[in-house]
């Protein structure tokens, strides 16, 4: 309309002002307004083939955590109108990681140094349905399994749960496991085992026993930390992205090389 040739037809300033204030120009725009006075941390997407999936017709979601100094706020946003359509508050906690667990989004956020939480949420309510108290530990990363969902924490060690929320509440006790005295960075599920990524090393354990198969050591002639995981659609590569280096590494998911 901009164009047009007769002046008449073009818009009026105030026309284009509020065009391109609307949500749906700016996502068009690659623009995602997140109207909060918190840091943004961390986000993760729910498609609507997830919500499909949990027996929920709904349109794509995105949640959003950010934190301060009083806590995290967790914001549900239709993500074609921007419209925040649910919100939580976890006072104190700074944000640590969020994943889509099957039909449950897992929080996990940090209390100071003496505990972290894990805080769960139905999809299909946008409710808090449990809460977990790591005494000691904080979860720096998640990953999930058709029935386990794997944390690493700060404090290297590798813990997993249940997707199950009712075996969760009754179970007394996760599994876990001690990697390494640093940071879990990264952790991905692949169909032969279970990666996790500590400073320079990819460390494979076995989900069932979460017991130690196997490391490897990428041969860098720089100092570059392996850093996060991802796997591929297809289950074929588990792409690195390095900490204090500018590359990106793809490993065989199923040689481990």
């Amino acid at each position: 309309r901009c164009w047009q040739g007769d002046p008449r037809q073009r818009p009026t300033t105030s026309e284009i002002i509020d065009k391109v204030s609307l949500s749906s120009f700016q996502s068009a725009m690659s623009v995602q307004p997140v109207r909060s006075k918190l840091s943004l941390r961390h986000a993760c997407v729910i498609t609507s083939t997830d919500l499909t999936e949990a027996k929920v017709s709904r349109e794509n979601e995105l949640w959003v955590c950010c934190d301060g100094a009083d806590g995290t706020e967790i914001s549900v946003y239709t993500t074609n109108t921007m419209t925040k359509v649910s919100k939580h508050f976890i006072k104190d906690n700074q944000v640590q990681c969020i994943s889509l667990c099957g039909d449950h989004v897992w929080v996990a956020s940090r209390a100071g140094i003496e505990y972290g939480v894990i805080d769960i949420f139905s999809i299909k309510t946008r409710d808090l349905v449990h809460n977990i108290r790591l005494k000691d530990n904080s979860v720096s990363c998640m990953a999930h399994s058709d029935k386990m969902v794997y944390c690493g924490t700060l404090e290297g060690y590798c813990f997993s749960f249940s997707r199950d929320i009712e075996q969760i509440q009754s179970s007394a006790r996760p599994r876990y496991k001690y990697v390494s005295e640093n940071a879990v960075d990264g952790i991905v599920v692949t169909k032969d085992g279970l990666w996790l990524s500590h400073t320079h090393y990819i460390f494979f354990l076995n989900q069932e026993s979460l017991a130690m198969e196997g490391s490897l050591k990428p041969d860098k002639p720089q100092a570059e930390c392996v850093g996060h995981l991802k796997l591929s659609m297809d289950g074929t590569i588990v792409w690195s992205a390095q900490f204090g280096g500018v590359s990106i590494s793809a490993w065989s998911a199923v040689q481990k090389s």
